[in-house]
């Protein structure tokens, strides 16, 4: 294991003073693309080493609160989590080295054992990783990784679809993301409580749940928030 990084917590860490007047600017957000949705996170990080190099983040996460709210007052409380999220994190690397394949490599591996804890943090279970692809980011080839999950929604599992970007940049990265629901598994979602739903109450949250999946328009949505991501010139 010698010369492997630990997974940082590019994702995961609580809030931290900034650095010392050195601060990561904020990543670029399409605010003009999210409407609906409401900012739960902002924080400014350092997410791993790997010897002589550091790495500092800057990241924000959004829900999509228009629609958990709407689903809470159709269903209850019950259903009053984050399904949808979509977040963008600026890297910078010390000493500022230019993007390489190597750099890039690194910083793909640690930044999707960070999203896998994320979405576990938020909630998702059974988290996998499905493929690899490339998109085009800004003119700029990313690396984009497709995850799999499941989430619980009252006594039933909500199947889960994720996506992360790694977005080489002028001696920098941005990690670009999200996730969305995609349908609703049949049987329980392993809730303690769900033997006590009677299948009449469980076919009505089902259909009321279903009511709110949008899985296509969704996907185009979460990739249209991936592709405007857009890096700083260096300074």
């Amino acid at each position: 294991m010698t010369g492997e990084p630990s997974p940082p917590a590019v994702f995961l860490s609580k809030p931290t003073t900034l650095f010392d007047g050195m601060g990561v600017p904020a990543p670029d957000i399409p605010e003009e693309l999210l409407d609906g949705w409401r900012r739960i996170e902002k924080r400014e990080e350092k997410p791993f080493r790997a010897g002589p190099i550091s790495v500092r983040a800057h990241t924000v996460v959004y829900e999509d609160a228009e629609r958990r709210e709407r689903l809470r007052e159709a269903i209850g409380p019950e259903v009053d989590t984050i399904w949808r999220f979509y977040f963008a994190s600026r890297v910078r690397i010390r000493p500022r080295i230019s993007s390489s394949v190597a750099l890039t490599r690194i910083v793909e591996s640690n930044a999707t054992a960070a999203f896998r804890e994320e979405l576990r943090t938020r909630g998702f279970q059974s988290v996998e990783r499905r493929d690899r692809r490339t998109l085009d980011v800004g003119g700029r080839i990313a690396p984009t990784f497709r995850f799999v999950a499941v989430v619980s929604a009252v006594s039933m599992a909500v199947a889960s679809e994720a996506f992360l970007a790694v977005v080489p940049g002028d001696r920098e990265y941005q990690l670009v993301g999200g996730a969305y629901p995609t349908s609703v598994i049949d049987g329980d979602s392993g809730d303690n409580n769900s033997g006590n739903t009677s299948d009449d109450t469980t076919e009505d949250s089902k259909s009321a749940i279903e009511a709110f999946l949008q899985p296509e328009s969704d996907r185009e949505e979460l990739i249209r928030l991936i592709r405007t991501a857009r890096g700083h010139p260096d300074r």
